[in-house]
């Protein structure tokens, strides 16, 4: 003998299953979108002034610093006219008040209560900008025609100079051809330097402000076709002694003044 058993289900439970699914759904979709009670908020209003003057400060940087640390802060520049008026949540704040050539201020315990507005007026001290020193270093250009110009103006003796400027201008090929053009110089063998007329032993010269002496053994005068007109910075002979300068000279002293040191090999091409 066979026997059947038949089980009966209960026809609601699918309905039930399918809306309970579909509340929760509901809930999942729309509930970011569900209104949320706002922060109690409240607010500061007030004015940046000079304490001297009196005058209204624009664009001072004001900044809420809350006491508690999980909170964010508020900031916000004050209107041209100095006022301001910041919007914060409920609490106790320091409010930092900060504006160019001005001391930085602070206040606090600043108390704001919800829906509450808290009047309050700020006012800064003038400070000085504090920088460092900046130096600024140049050196004053000595192979120009002006400035061996200013260079004769102020000297106290007499005496005469040549530029590199000037050099540039002429064809000459090396000192001694430029000493040529000095009044009261004459050159000797295209190279001996004779001030107003006087005899090599009244006579000396230096480079880059060092004494040197002639290379020939019979002679004291330096011989100027040492030097190319292309490596000279500037040629200047004084005609009178000073206390500044040694007492080596009573005719001239020639002072030779290089151009810095080209560190590669100088070509130079004239024609005649």
């Amino acid at each position: 003998m066979v026997s059947f058993t038949k089980t009966l289900k209960n026809p609601a439970m699918p309905a039930r299953a399918s809306a309970r699914a579909f509340a929760v759904l509901a809930a999942l979709v729309f509930l970011p979108f569900l209104p949320v009670r706002a922060a109690a908020m409240g607010r500061v209003q007030g004015k940046v002034i000079a304490t001297e003057t009196g005058e209204a400060i624009g664009f001072a940087d004001l900044l809420l610093i809350p006491a508690d640390t999980t909170m964010k802060k508020v900031g916000m520049l004050s209107n041209a006219d100095g006022t301001f008026l910041l919007v914060a949540p409920a609490g106790h704040y320091t409010l930092q008040i900060r504006a160019l050539s001005y001391a930085t201020k602070r206040i606090d315990g600043v108390a704001i209560e919800e829906g509450q507005l808290l009047p309050l007026n700020v006012t800064l001290t003038p400070e000085a900008i504090q920088q460092k020193e900046v130096v600024v270093e140049a050196t004053a250009k000595q192979n120009t025609d002006a400035s061996m110009m200013a260079q004769r103006r102020k000297a106290a003796t007499v005496g005469d100079a040549v530029s590199a400027e000037q050099m540039r201008r002429a064809p000459d090929k090396n000192a001694s051809d430029v000493l040529k053009r000095v009044t009261g110089l004459s050159v000797s063998d295209n190279k001996y330097v004779y001030v107003r007329g006087m005899g090599e032993r009244y006579n000396s010269t230096e480079v880059d402000g060092v004494r040197v002496v002639s290379p020939e053994a019979n002679k004291r005068v330096v011989p100027m076709d040492l030097f190319p007109a292309a490596l000279l910075d500037n040629i200047v002979v004084q005609k009178a002694w000073s206390a500044d300068r040694s007492g080596e000279f009573s005719g001239g002293d020639v002072q030779v003044h290089l151009k810095d040191f080209p560190g590669k090999r100088a070509w130079s091409l004239s024609l005649a």
